[in-house]
């Protein structure tokens, strides 16, 4: 969960979701759209059915443990050589330099030299700490997240200022700026029932997620909100449908809590059901 999401956003979720799948076992258990559901909010879904893929792999292939072979790791879903690095040297105590694009930054700055990700991952891992490996890794990590900022980095408080080449000089690379959307949503409802629709699973990050469906721009307007995903500023205009368009089904409200709905969706639905 926090691959490329703060801890603060992640952690009501954390929790949530170890109270639903407590063990590796009762989370390869699960049908793909419960682990969804519980994921629902959080955004980039694709780590929800890697750490999906990933549950049945060990339950499958090694016992229901999680493998501390670096090979058998990096063959699990969603498992690159950062997360494969944090998880060992963390709970395992294996020598191995977990980098990001923390790491990275904190290598320049400190070396004043462009390296690329792979000379960063030979920098850190030739100061690794052997005896505290996982310590080592937390403090990077804390680092870059607190004192080696990207942008105005707090320089007086850190413990590497005395060998730092740059202190914190030089451009930092400019975000790209956010792509402006505007959709049209359609609202039909019967009875009580909301007419979702499901996205397909070729249909890329929100795969596999239940959403409103699409309506013509032309139709009645019942509400305007704003969304941020990523890099994208969302204006959802929700408009009248007369009647359902789409392929999908009417949902109650126990139905749709239990449903992997996109955080969008959520949102009309709690603003137009208040």
């Amino acid at each position: 969960m926090l691959q490329q999401t703060r801890v603060t956003a992640a952690a009501p979720y954390y929790a949530r979701f170890l109270r639903r799948f407590p063990d590796v076992n009762a989370l390869a258990e699960a049908d793909l759209d419960a682990v969804l559901a519980a994921w629902s909010g959080l955004g980039y879904y694709r780590r929800a059915r890697y750490l999906h893929a990933a549950a049945r792999q060990i339950v499958d292939q090694h016992g229901g443990r999680f493998p501390l072979a670096w090979a058998a790791a990096r063959a699990l879903p969603g498992i690159g050589d950062y997360t494969a690095a944090a998880v060992l040297s963390i709970a395992a105590g294996q020598p191995h330099a977990a980098v990001d694009g923390n790491g990275l930054r904190i290598a320049r700055r400190l070396t004043a030299r462009p390296l690329t990700l792979a000379g960063a991952r030979a920098f850190w891992q030739a100061a690794l700490s052997t005896r505290s490996p996982g310590a080592f890794n937390q403090a990077l990590m804390d680092l870059g997240s607190l004192v080696c900022l990207p942008r105005a980095p707090r320089c007086s408080a850190c413990p590497l200022r005395a060998v730092c080449r740059t202190r914190g000089a030089g451009p930092s690379a400019p975000r790209p700026a956010p792509r402006r959307v505007i959709e049209h949503y359609g609202w039909a409802q019967r009875r009580g029932r909301i007419w979702m629709v499901h996205r397909p699973a070729h249909s890329g990050q929100l795969a596999g997620l239940w959403e409103l469906p699409p309506a013509p721009a032309e139709a009645p307007l019942l509400l305007s909100l704003r969304h941020a995903i990523t890099n994208r500023r969302i204006t959802a205009h929700v408009r009248v449908l007369a009647r359902p368009s789409g392929e999908g089904q009417w949902m109650t409200s126990s139905e749709r809590a239990a449903a992997p709905l996109t955080g969008l969706t959520k949102k009309i639905v709690r603003a137009l059901r208040s």
